[in-house]
């Protein structure tokens, strides 16, 4: 969800989509919002460079909750990588791969991954 948005708007976007899905039969939903800055060209260039290196590997990974995190030391680039269910792909050799692909491109940054196995999303 847009950065921008003031917390009440945020949450009553989500209440809304909830409340749909109830409505239609569609079961309970609950729904877990992260800001994202849309603006930021960087978080832009690095979107697109996880985006291509995940295609390279696994054309089904996904990612989410791509961030910014830039302190005195360190520019953290922390994202989630979602690997199917079905996919038999063991998470610490993909992590480290991930990790040896960003640093050849953006040697400054500190990529931090967390991922998920899931067959939603």
């Amino acid at each position: 969800m847009d950065s921008r948005l003031e917390m009440i708007e945020a949450h009553a976007i989500v209440d809304q989509i909830e409340y749909d899905f109830k409505e239609k039969g569609l079961g309970n939903l609950v729904i877990h919002i992260d800001p994202v800055d849309t603006q930021c060209e960087n978080l832009s260039r690095y979107r697109k460079m996880i985006y291509e290196i995940l295609q390279s590997i696994d054309k089904d990974l996904r990612f989410h909750d791509v961030r910014l995190g830039v302190g005195k030391k360190n520019k953290n680039l922390m994202f989630d990588v979602v690997i199917p269910f079905e996919k038999d792909i063991d998470p610490k050799k993909l992590k480290e791969e991930i990790i040896q692909r960003i640093k050849q491109q953006e040697p400054d940054l500190k990529p931090l991954i967390t991922i998920d196995r899931s067959n939603i999303i």
